[in-house]
C-alpha cells in the first residue's frame, strides 16, 4: 500500500489488522509503503514495528508489489486504484477525508460493484480492516477477475487508440 503525508492512520490499521489476521492466516505478510512525504517521525513508527512479515519501504515499484499481491489495502488515488484494478487484485480502499470527494466516490462506486470494500477514513480501525482485508484474501482469483474484465473498460488504450489513429490517418 502507498501512502503519503496523510497515510499513518491506514498504514497503523494495516498492521494491526495484519497482526489480527495472521493468528488464522500465519503465512500473511505485508509490505506497507510509506511513500516519500511520510513525516520521518511516522515512518520511523513504522519501521519499529517491522518484522520478517511486515516489512515497510519508503518507495517500491506498486504496480509490481500489487501484482505479485493477493490483496491491496489503498487511499484510493487514481493511479493506484488503476494499478490493483489492471492486475485484478481485489482491493481494500480508505480514501482520503478532504474537501475533494474523488476519491470517496470511487472507493464507492467499486465496493458497489463488488471489486471492493470501502472504508471511511473515519470508521478506520485495525479489527474492521482486518474483517474487509479477511473479503479481499478470500475472494475466488479467477471470479474477481473476470468480475473486472466485465466492468472495467479495457487497459490498452494506448494500443488501442494507435490502432484507431493509423487507420484514420491511411497507415497500415
Amino acid at each position: 500500500m502507498g501512502s503519503g503525508s496523510d497515510g499513518y492512520p491506514v498504514l497503523a490499521a494495516a498492521r494491526e489488522a495484519l497482526e489480527r489476521l495472521q493468528a488464522t492466516i500465519p503465512e500473511l505478510c505485508a509490505i506497507l509503503v510509506t511513500g516519500p512525504f511520510m513525516p520521518a517521525a511516522q515512518q520511523a513508527m513504522l519501521q519499529a514495528r517491522a518484522t520478517a512479515s511486515c516489512r515497510v519501504a519508503a518507495s517500491a515499484d506498486t504496480f509490481e508489489l500489487m501484482a505479485a499481491a493477493d490483496a491491496v489495502v489503498s487511499m484510493g488515488g487514481y493511479n493506484s486504484v488503476c494499478e490493483a484494478l489492471a492486475v485484478a487484485r481485489p482491493l481494500v480502499i480508505v480514501p482520503r477525508a478532504t474537501h475533494k470527494v474523488e476519491q470517496q466516490i470511487r472507493a464507492e462506486t467499486l465496493a458497489a460493484r463488488g471489486l471492493a470494500r470501502c472504508i471511511h477514513p473515519n470508521s478506520l480501525t485495525g479489527p474492521g480492516l482486518a474483517e474487509a482485508l479477511e473479503w479481499a484474501l478470500r475472494c475466488d482469483r479467477q471470479a474477481h477477475t473476470r468480475l473486472v474484465d466485465q466492468i472495467i473498460p479495457s487497459f490498452d488504450g494506448a494500443t488501442r487508440l494507435t490502432a484507431y489513429l493509423s487507420r484514420w490517418l491511411g497507415g497500415d
